[in-house]
Protein backbone atom coordinates (compact mmCIF):
# COMPACT_ATOMS: atom_id res chain seq x y z
CA UNK A 1 0.00 0.00 0.00
CA UNK A 2 1.26 3.48 -0.89
CA UNK A 3 0.55 6.19 1.69
CA UNK A 4 1.45 9.88 1.93
CA UNK A 5 2.32 12.08 4.90
CA UNK A 6 1.67 15.81 4.49
CA UNK A 7 3.84 17.99 6.74
CA UNK A 8 4.93 21.57 7.26
CA UNK A 9 8.59 22.50 6.85
CA UNK A 10 9.67 21.62 10.40
CA UNK A 11 7.75 18.35 10.44
CA UNK A 12 9.05 17.38 7.03
CA UNK A 13 12.69 17.91 7.98
CA UNK A 14 12.25 15.93 11.22
CA UNK A 15 10.48 13.05 9.45
CA UNK A 16 13.17 12.77 6.79
CA UNK A 17 15.96 13.02 9.37
CA UNK A 18 14.49 10.33 11.67
CA UNK A 19 12.65 8.28 9.04
CA UNK A 20 9.84 8.31 11.61
CA UNK A 21 6.42 9.95 11.96
CA UNK A 22 4.91 11.54 15.05
CA UNK A 23 2.11 9.76 16.90
CA UNK A 24 -0.54 11.72 18.81
CA UNK A 25 -3.57 11.02 20.97
CA UNK A 26 -6.87 11.80 19.18
CA UNK A 27 -7.65 14.63 21.62
CA UNK A 28 -4.96 16.69 19.88
CA UNK A 29 -6.58 16.45 16.46
CA UNK A 30 -8.52 19.22 14.74
CA UNK A 31 -11.84 17.35 14.63
CA UNK A 32 -13.84 17.51 17.92
CA UNK A 33 -15.83 14.44 16.78
CA UNK A 34 -12.71 12.37 16.13
CA UNK A 35 -12.95 8.87 17.64
CA UNK A 36 -16.48 9.27 19.01
CA UNK A 37 -19.38 6.85 18.61
CA UNK A 38 -23.10 6.50 19.28
CA UNK A 39 -24.60 4.31 22.02
CA UNK A 40 -28.23 3.16 21.57
CA UNK A 41 -30.68 3.03 24.47
CA UNK A 42 -30.74 -0.77 24.32
CA UNK A 43 -26.95 -0.95 24.37
CA UNK A 44 -26.87 1.49 27.27
CA UNK A 45 -29.37 -0.62 29.25
CA UNK A 46 -27.39 -3.86 28.73
CA UNK A 47 -24.20 -2.07 29.64
CA UNK A 48 -25.70 -0.68 32.84
CA UNK A 49 -26.60 -4.21 33.97
CA UNK A 50 -23.05 -5.31 33.25
CA UNK A 51 -21.72 -2.31 35.17
CA UNK A 52 -23.84 -3.20 38.25
CA UNK A 53 -22.87 -6.86 37.98
CA UNK A 54 -19.17 -6.02 37.81
CA UNK A 55 -19.35 -3.63 40.78
CA UNK A 56 -20.94 -6.39 42.85
CA UNK A 57 -18.48 -8.98 41.57
CA UNK A 58 -15.49 -6.87 42.55
CA UNK A 59 -16.85 -6.36 46.04
CA UNK A 60 -17.78 -10.01 46.55
CA UNK A 61 -14.50 -11.27 45.08
CA UNK A 62 -12.51 -9.02 47.37
CA UNK A 63 -14.66 -10.04 50.35
CA UNK A 64 -14.74 -13.80 49.82
CA UNK A 65 -11.65 -14.65 47.79
CA UNK A 66 -8.86 -12.11 48.16
CA UNK A 67 -9.34 -11.81 51.93
CA UNK A 68 -10.98 -15.23 52.42
CA UNK A 69 -13.56 -13.80 54.81
CA UNK A 70 -16.46 -15.71 56.26
CA UNK A 71 -19.90 -14.58 55.16
CA UNK A 72 -22.05 -13.19 57.91
CA UNK A 73 -24.49 -10.94 56.10
CA UNK A 74 -24.86 -13.23 53.06
CA UNK A 75 -24.99 -16.69 54.66
CA UNK A 76 -27.54 -18.10 52.22
CA UNK A 77 -25.34 -17.18 49.26
CA UNK A 78 -21.97 -17.80 50.85
CA UNK A 79 -21.46 -21.27 49.45
CA UNK A 80 -22.45 -20.11 45.96
CA UNK A 81 -19.97 -17.25 46.15
CA UNK A 82 -17.18 -19.47 47.48
CA UNK A 83 -17.85 -21.95 44.67
CA UNK A 84 -18.18 -19.64 41.67
CA UNK A 85 -16.09 -16.55 42.43
CA UNK A 86 -12.63 -18.22 42.26
CA UNK A 87 -13.61 -19.98 39.02
CA UNK A 88 -14.87 -16.71 37.53
CA UNK A 89 -11.72 -14.90 38.65
CA UNK A 90 -9.51 -17.51 36.98
CA UNK A 91 -11.52 -17.28 33.76
CA UNK A 92 -11.24 -13.47 33.71
CA UNK A 93 -7.49 -13.69 34.23
CA UNK A 94 -7.31 -16.14 31.34
CA UNK A 95 -9.53 -14.29 28.86
CA UNK A 96 -9.07 -10.70 30.12
CA UNK A 97 -12.80 -10.29 29.63
CA UNK A 98 -15.56 -9.85 32.21
CA UNK A 99 -18.75 -11.76 31.35
CA UNK A 100 -21.94 -11.03 33.31
CA UNK A 101 -22.09 -13.43 36.26
CA UNK A 102 -25.62 -14.86 36.36
CA UNK A 103 -25.32 -16.19 39.94
CA UNK A 104 -25.00 -12.57 41.12
CA UNK A 105 -28.38 -11.55 39.68
CA UNK A 106 -30.27 -12.46 42.91
CA UNK A 107 -27.99 -10.01 44.69
CA UNK A 108 -28.98 -7.07 42.52
CA UNK A 109 -31.36 -5.65 45.19
CA UNK A 110 -28.45 -5.74 47.64
CA UNK A 111 -26.05 -3.79 45.48
CA UNK A 112 -27.19 -0.35 46.65
CA UNK A 113 -26.78 -1.39 50.28
CA UNK A 114 -23.47 -3.14 49.61
CA UNK A 115 -22.01 -0.17 47.76
CA UNK A 116 -23.65 2.39 50.01
CA UNK A 117 -25.23 4.16 47.03
CA UNK A 118 -28.73 4.70 45.72
CA UNK A 119 -29.73 3.50 42.25
CA UNK A 120 -29.95 7.10 40.91
CA UNK A 121 -26.38 7.65 42.10
CA UNK A 122 -25.26 4.43 40.40
CA UNK A 123 -27.00 5.46 37.18
CA UNK A 124 -25.24 8.80 37.36
CA UNK A 125 -21.92 7.03 37.89
CA UNK A 126 -22.65 4.78 34.94
CA UNK A 127 -23.23 7.77 32.68
CA UNK A 128 -19.79 8.91 33.74
CA UNK A 129 -18.45 5.42 32.93
CA UNK A 130 -19.95 5.75 29.44
CA UNK A 131 -18.30 9.13 29.02
CA UNK A 132 -15.02 7.84 30.42
CA UNK A 133 -15.07 4.81 28.13
CA UNK A 134 -14.77 7.16 25.14
CA UNK A 135 -12.27 9.34 26.95
CA UNK A 136 -10.13 6.35 27.92
CA UNK A 137 -10.26 5.06 24.38
CA UNK A 138 -9.09 8.45 23.09
CA UNK A 139 -6.35 8.71 25.70
CA UNK A 140 -5.12 5.12 25.52
CA UNK A 141 -4.29 5.15 21.83
CA UNK A 142 -1.89 7.08 19.63
CA UNK A 143 -2.50 7.61 15.95
CA UNK A 144 -0.69 8.86 12.88
CA UNK A 145 -2.69 9.97 9.86
CA UNK A 146 -1.80 9.65 6.18
CA UNK A 147 -3.34 10.52 2.84
CA UNK A 148 -3.91 8.33 -0.20
CA UNK A 149 -2.64 10.81 -2.84
CA UNK A 150 0.16 13.34 -3.19
CA UNK A 151 -1.65 15.93 -5.31
CA UNK A 152 -4.63 16.97 -3.16
CA UNK A 153 -4.88 20.77 -3.17
CA UNK A 154 -6.80 20.73 0.12
CA UNK A 155 -4.32 18.42 1.86
CA UNK A 156 -1.42 20.63 0.79
CA UNK A 157 -3.34 23.67 2.04
CA UNK A 158 -4.41 22.22 5.39
CA UNK A 159 -1.45 20.06 6.43
CA UNK A 160 1.61 21.31 4.54
CA UNK A 161 1.58 24.97 5.54
CA UNK A 162 -0.24 26.28 2.47
CA UNK A 163 1.88 24.30 -0.02
CA UNK A 164 5.18 25.39 1.60
CA UNK A 165 5.94 22.02 3.21
CA UNK A 166 6.30 18.48 1.92
CA UNK A 167 4.42 15.28 1.19
CA UNK A 168 6.41 12.11 1.91
CA UNK A 169 5.60 8.82 0.21
CA UNK A 170 5.93 5.45 1.95
CA UNK A 171 5.15 1.92 0.84
CA UNK A 172 3.85 -0.19 3.70
CA UNK A 173 2.57 -3.72 4.22
CA UNK A 174 1.82 -3.33 7.91
CA UNK A 175 -1.62 -4.60 9.01
CA UNK A 176 -1.75 -1.73 11.53
CA UNK A 177 -2.47 0.75 8.71
CA UNK A 178 -6.21 0.91 8.02
CA UNK A 179 -8.46 2.95 5.75
CA UNK A 180 -10.80 5.47 7.39
CA UNK A 181 -14.52 5.23 6.59
CA UNK A 182 -16.74 8.31 6.15
CA UNK A 183 -20.36 8.59 7.19
CA UNK A 184 -23.16 11.05 7.99
CA UNK A 185 -23.88 9.11 11.19
CA UNK A 186 -21.55 8.28 14.04
CA UNK A 187 -20.71 4.57 14.16
CA UNK A 188 -22.59 2.47 16.71
CA UNK A 189 -20.28 1.96 19.65
CA UNK A 190 -20.46 -1.53 21.14
CA UNK A 191 -20.28 -0.29 24.70
CA UNK A 192 -21.30 -3.59 26.31
CA UNK A 193 -18.58 -5.57 24.53
CA UNK A 194 -16.07 -2.80 25.18
CA UNK A 195 -16.87 -2.75 28.90
CA UNK A 196 -16.40 -6.52 29.06
CA UNK A 197 -12.85 -5.96 27.87
CA UNK A 198 -12.21 -2.80 29.93
CA UNK A 199 -13.48 -4.46 33.12
CA UNK A 200 -11.53 -7.65 32.37
CA UNK A 201 -8.29 -5.79 31.88
CA UNK A 202 -8.97 -3.61 34.92
CA UNK A 203 -9.51 -6.74 37.03
CA UNK A 204 -6.17 -8.29 35.99
CA UNK A 205 -4.34 -4.94 36.03
CA UNK A 206 -3.28 -4.93 32.38
CA UNK A 207 -3.55 -2.45 29.53
CA UNK A 208 -5.55 -3.21 26.40
CA UNK A 209 -3.65 -4.03 23.21
CA UNK A 210 -5.71 -2.16 20.62
CA UNK A 211 -3.88 -3.95 17.80
CA UNK A 212 -5.30 -7.29 18.92
CA UNK A 213 -7.54 -8.34 16.02
CA UNK A 214 -10.10 -9.66 18.53
CA UNK A 215 -10.68 -6.05 19.61
CA UNK A 216 -11.04 -4.59 16.11
CA UNK A 217 -14.66 -3.64 16.83
CA UNK A 218 -13.39 -1.15 19.42
CA UNK A 219 -11.47 0.63 16.68
CA UNK A 220 -14.62 1.45 14.70
CA UNK A 221 -14.94 4.95 16.24
CA UNK A 222 -11.20 5.43 15.68
CA UNK A 223 -11.56 4.69 11.99
CA UNK A 224 -14.78 6.56 11.14
CA UNK A 225 -15.13 10.28 10.40
CA UNK A 226 -17.73 12.69 9.08
CA UNK A 227 -18.30 12.80 5.32
CA UNK A 228 -16.98 16.37 5.46
CA UNK A 229 -13.48 14.86 5.67
CA UNK A 230 -13.83 12.51 2.71
CA UNK A 231 -11.43 14.57 0.62
CA UNK A 232 -8.58 13.34 2.83
CA UNK A 233 -8.86 9.70 1.75
CA UNK A 234 -7.27 9.01 5.11
CA UNK A 235 -5.30 5.99 6.23
CA UNK A 236 -4.44 5.58 9.91
CA UNK A 237 -2.26 3.49 12.15
CA UNK A 238 -3.45 2.98 15.73
CA UNK A 239 -1.39 1.80 18.70
CA UNK A 240 -1.93 1.35 22.43
CA UNK A 241 -0.11 4.08 24.35
CA UNK A 242 0.62 1.74 27.28
CA UNK A 243 1.72 -1.27 25.26
CA UNK A 244 3.95 0.24 22.63
CA UNK A 245 4.98 -1.55 19.47
CA UNK A 246 8.76 -2.16 19.16
CA UNK A 247 8.77 0.23 16.16
CA UNK A 248 7.72 3.11 18.44
CA UNK A 249 10.37 5.13 20.26
CA UNK A 250 10.07 7.75 22.98
CA UNK A 251 12.14 10.86 22.38
CA UNK A 252 12.53 14.24 24.03
CA UNK A 253 12.68 15.50 27.59
CA UNK A 254 10.70 13.78 30.34
CA UNK A 255 7.95 16.41 30.46
CA UNK A 256 7.79 16.73 26.68
CA UNK A 257 8.01 13.14 25.54
CA UNK A 258 7.12 12.42 21.92
CA UNK A 259 6.31 9.09 20.34
CA UNK A 260 7.82 8.37 16.95
CA UNK A 261 6.89 5.46 14.70
CA UNK A 262 9.75 4.09 12.61
CA UNK A 263 8.73 3.92 8.97
CA UNK A 264 10.06 1.92 6.00
CA UNK A 265 12.52 3.73 3.73
CA UNK A 266 11.12 6.85 2.11
CA UNK A 267 9.93 6.09 -1.41
CA UNK A 268 9.64 9.70 -2.67
CA UNK A 269 9.43 13.28 -1.43
CA UNK A 270 7.18 15.97 -2.94
CA UNK A 271 7.94 19.61 -2.13
CA UNK A 272 5.09 22.12 -2.14
CA UNK A 273 4.61 24.54 -5.02
CA UNK A 274 5.06 27.50 -2.63
CA UNK A 275 8.18 26.12 -0.94
CA UNK A 276 11.26 28.35 -0.96
CA UNK A 277 14.31 27.41 -3.00
CA UNK A 278 16.36 27.20 0.20
CA UNK A 279 13.93 24.67 1.73
CA UNK A 280 13.70 22.70 -1.51
CA UNK A 281 17.50 22.43 -1.76
CA UNK A 282 17.76 21.39 1.89
CA UNK A 283 15.28 18.57 1.32
CA UNK A 284 17.18 17.48 -1.77
CA UNK A 285 20.42 17.26 0.24
CA UNK A 286 18.83 15.29 3.08
CA UNK A 287 17.41 12.35 1.13
CA UNK A 288 18.43 9.94 -1.60
CA UNK A 289 14.80 9.26 -2.44
CA UNK A 290 13.40 10.70 -5.70
CA UNK A 291 12.39 14.31 -5.03
CA UNK A 292 9.75 16.32 -6.88
CA UNK A 293 8.57 19.91 -6.86
CA UNK A 294 4.84 20.34 -7.20
CA UNK A 295 3.75 22.72 -9.96
CA UNK A 296 0.39 24.30 -10.70
CA UNK A 297 -1.20 22.96 -13.86
CA UNK A 298 -1.89 25.44 -16.62
CA UNK A 299 -5.52 26.34 -17.12
CA UNK A 300 -6.97 24.02 -14.46
CA UNK A 301 -7.14 23.50 -10.73
CA UNK A 302 -4.54 20.83 -10.21
CA UNK A 303 -0.98 19.99 -9.24
CA UNK A 304 1.64 17.98 -11.08
CA UNK A 305 5.08 16.76 -9.87
CA UNK A 306 8.31 17.79 -11.58
CA UNK A 307 11.44 15.85 -10.70
CA UNK A 308 14.35 17.89 -9.33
Amino acid sequence: MIIYKYLDEKGGLATIKNNSVLLNIPLKYNDPFDCEGNVSDEESSRSFELFLNYQLFKGMYDYFVRHDLKAKRFKSLAETFKKYLPVAGSEIKKTKKYILQAYLKPCRPLICKHLGKTMPVLKKEFKQVMKDSFSKLRKRVVISCFGSSFDSILMWSHYANMHKGVCIEFEIEDKDFKTVEYSKQMPDFRLHDTLEILFGHEFVGEEIDFNNEEYDFMNKPLLTKSEDWIYEGEIRCVYSIKKLDPKIKKVGKKWKKKLLLEMPPIKAVYVGCNATDAFTNKIKRMTDAPTYKMKKKDGEYGLTPEKI
